[in-house]
């Protein structure tokens, strides 16, 4: 197996990953954009696709879980 053909099954390893590791955004992000790099630098389009659905997963449910934390601290906020 050449130099390429490993970095591009570690890409979609990546991608494989990132499905999983959306829950965990601190997980996510990393995972994802790691192997999207990979992806992109091999062109390989499996790993492009699988790693880019792991991102837009991570990055909403990054955005929702700011938005509910912001909404619960602004209804314990009293006001006068």
């Amino acid at each position: 197996m050449s130099e390429r053909q490993k970095v591009a099954n570690i890409g979609i390893v990546l991608g494989v990953v990132s499905l999983g590791a959306w829950i965990f955004p601190l997980i996510g992000f990393p995972v994802s954009i790691t192997g999207l790099v990979l992806g992109i630098r091999e062109k390989n389009t499996a790993s492009i696709v699988l790693n880019v659905i792991g991102l837009v997963a991570t990055s909403m449910n990054a955005a929702l879980g700011a938005y509910i934390a912001i909404v619960e601290a602004m209804s314990r906020i009293q006001y006068v």
